[in-house]
């Protein structure tokens, strides 16, 4: 940031300059105005484009964006008959920068409680104690001026990298950390064709034994996206292959495998979870042009599917499908979106604790509604609603019984 008092001191000598040239008559006032406004102008594209002399581009490039989230969160068991109240937010702030055309860095910090990689919340109400921050993002991507294929490594956020259409199995909050590639080509005007790989790190074993091995995941997508002015449809299919998971105690908050046990600190993975699974997606616009509904003409059902493939496993599926209606985005003021999703997920078709963890916990063998609608108050300010009403698939196997949940939220993007 020290190329930034030679802009300042660049500009003060202009305006010197101009006055000077305005006093012995060379320029009249309007004409030394009309001038420095060029010149101002001119400065502000150079900044915005990073082609400023006095200023190194890649300070140039130097993005920070932010959210803040407040909730109010509500949530009640059959069996409890208490409503519990809950006051809620989440703060993320990060920094991005293109050090090279082709490269790109980024580094994120975020709120939460325990470190619990599925949610960046943190709930108010500890006698007012400092609250903990995060890293949520850091990492270094490379994407070459072809444009045919990214390549990303470090902490980061799955999207492109990993197409869904649902939080079934991966909640949104989390980020993965390794490496993964991502490629896309345009075979015509109508259709594109996609791939994603990676390999992602769950754990770090850190016995000195030759015989313990690090566990992870890699996977392996494929997909197409077919559409015209008024359709699209996509579809991909993807492969998980989860390595030396069986028995290996895992750092985190849930018990992955077995959802009938308690919370841990770590637990074992009873179950392998090779799976394969398919996302979908038709969509349509422009349906509504000229009538009154106006919904700038977007809709959309979806669906994602998940099976466990490995041997001597039952109740091994999952599946979530849903629609959408309103704006494809909600961003300006007065736009709007609302969505429907229903699921289930057997207990053995995925591990515990990587799902939305508003939906059961993060659980699995369970089934359930979600009803959410979104609409923008002002540009960056956004208010939603958004309800779940979810039961056990099985309830010998657990317990706890049907669960409903309400939140109301208020996000400001900065």
């Amino acid at each position: 940031m020290a190329a930034m008092p030679m802009t300042y001191a660049g500009a003060a000598e202009i305006d010197v300059l101009l006055e000077k040239l305005v006093e012995k008559g060379v320029l009249t006032p309007l004409e030394a105005q009309i001038v420095k406004d060029e010149t101002k102008t001119d400065v502000a594209k150079q900044i915005s484009t990073g082609t400023m002399d006095t200023m190194p581009s890649w300070i140039q490039s130097i993005k920070l964006k932010g959210d803040l989230r407040l909730r109010y969160q509500a949530d009640e068991k059959e069996s409890d008959n208490n409503l519990r109240n809950r006051a809620r937010y989440r703060l993320r702030f990060g920094v991005y920068a293109d050090p090279h055309p082709d490269l790109s860095v980024g580094f994120r910090l975020a709120t939460g409680e325990d470190s619990i990689s599925t949610s960046t919340n943190e709930t108010m109400g500890d006698n007012f104690m400092k609250d903990d921050i995060w890293i949520d993002l850091a990492y270094a991507e490379y994407h070459p001026a072809s444009g045919l294929y990214s390549i990303i490594g470090g902490k980061f956020a799955s999207k492109p990298y990993l197409w869904k259409t649902t939080d079934l199995i991966w909640d949104g909050d989390i980020n993965p950390e390794g490496i993964s590639i991502h490629s896309d080509y345009s075979v015509n005007s109508n259709v594109d064709v996609f791939a994603n790989a990676g390999t992602w790190f769950l754990d770090e074993i850190s016995s000195q034994s030759s015989h313990q091995t690090d566990p992870f995941i890699h996977y392996v997508q494929a997909g197409t996206k077919v559409y015209n002015d008024q359709f699209s449809a996509k579809a991909a299919g993807i492969y998980y292959g989860f390595n030396n998971v069986d028995n290996k105690s895992l750092d985190q908050k849930y018990d992955l495998g077995n959802s009938s046990l308690p919370l841990l600190d770590s637990y074992s993975i009873a179950n392998d979870y090779d799976s394969i699974g398919a996302s979908v997606e038709l969509a349509a616009k422009e349906l509504f042009g000229g009538l009154p509904l106006n919904l700038d003409s977007y809709m959309a059902v979806f669906g994602d599917y998940i099976q466990n493939t490995s041997d001597d496993v039952d109740n091994d599926q999952g599946w979530m499908i849903g629609a959408k209606i309103g704006h494809k985005k909600v961003k300006k003021p007065g736009t709007w979106q609302m969505k429907y999703m229903y699921g289930r997920l057997e207990e053995n078709a995925w591990p515990d604790g990587y799902a939305d963890s508003d939906r059961y916990g993060g659980e699995s063998n369970i089934k359930g509604h979600e009803v959410s609608w979104q609409y923008a108050l002002k540009k960056n300010v956004i208010f939603g609603l958004d309800y779940y009403k979810v039961d056990r698939l099985d309830r010998e196997l657990a317990s706890s019984d049907e669960e409903q949940l309400f939140q109301a939220d208020l996000v400001v993007k900065f």
